[in-house]
C-alpha cells in the first residue's frame, strides 16, 4: 500500500484544481542509458475548488482524472478545459499573479525534470535491461499554493489516446519522436543529439553514454 498526503492548499487555474502530466522517455536501456525529459500537458477540473470536507466526496472538484472529468454533465461543451496546454498554464498562473511569466518553462520546468532524474535514479537498478529495449513514463504532478511540485504518481503504461486540441498537438509528435529516439539510439548512434530532432530538442535526464 502508498499513503499518499493530500494536498489541501493545491495551486489554482481559475479556481479549478489542476496535474500536469510530463513524460519520460527511457530511449535504451543497454550498453548504455540514456533518458529523455518531455513536456506533457495539464489536467483541470471542471468543478471549482473546495476545501470543505463536505465536498470531498465530489470526484469532480477534487480528482483532475481525465476519465473522471469525462463525465462532468458539462464535459460536453466545457471538454476543452480539462485539458490545457503548457503555455496556458504560464499565462494563465501570471494572469492570476500567482506567478511572473515564463515560470513554467523555466523554475517549475527544472523542478520537474530534477524530480524525474531523482526517479529515475532510485528505480534504475530493477529496470530490465535489454538491447533495443525502451520505454515511456507518464509522470503526474500536483504544485501547492506555493507553486512547488509534488510528484503524484508515475504511470508505465501512459494513456495516449486523444480528446482535445491541447492532445493534438503534444501526442503524436510524442510517439513519432519516442520511436525516432529508440531507433537512433539502439542502431548505433554514440550520442544524444547527434543527427535526429527528437534528440537534439530532448532535455537529458540521465545518461551513461561516454
Amino acid at each position: 500500500f502508498i499513503v499518499q498526503r493530500y494536498i489541501a492548499q493545491p495551486a489554482l487555474l481559475g479556481g479549478r484544481k489542476f496535474d500536469i502530466r510530463c513524460y519520460v522517455l527511457i530511449a535504451a536501456t543497454k550498453p548504455h542509458w540514456v533518458v529523455l525529459f518531455r513536456d506533457g500537458y495539464v489536467r483541470a477540473s471542471l468543478s471549482a475548488y473546495s476545501s470543505d470536507p463536505d465536498t470531498l466526496a465530489d470526484r469532480f472538484v477534487h480528482l483532475t482524472n481525465a476519465g473522471v472529468q469525462k463525465k462532468h454533465a458539462d464535459y460536453a461543451h466545457r471538454g476543452e478545459e480539462s485539458i490545457r496546454s503548457m503555455a496556458d498554464l504560464d499565462v494563465t498562473l501570471a494572469a492570476q499573479g500567482d506567478a511572473p511569466p515564463g515560470f513554467v518553462t523555466g523554475e517549475l520546468r527544472t523542478k520537474l525534470m530534477t524530480i524525474s532524474r531523482e526517479v529515475f535514479e532510485a528505480a534504475s537498478e530493477r529496470l530490465l535491461r535489454r538491447k533495443g529495449l525502451f520505454e515511456l513514463l507518464g509522470l503526474d504532478f500536483m504544485l501547492d499554493a506555493n507553486l512547488n511540485p509534488w510528484l503524484l504518481e508515475v504511470n508505465s503504461n501512459p494513456a495516449l489516446w486523444i480528446h482535445s486540441q491541447t492532445q493534438r498537438e503534444v501526442l503524436p509528435s510524442l510517439v513519432a519522436d519516442t520511436l525516432d529516439a529508440a531507433v537512433q539510439l539502439n542502431a548505433g548512434a554514440r550520442t544524444p543529439g547527434h543527427g535526429s530532432t527528437p534528440l537534439a530538442s530532448a532535455p537529458l535526464l540521465a545518461s551513461s553514454l561516454e
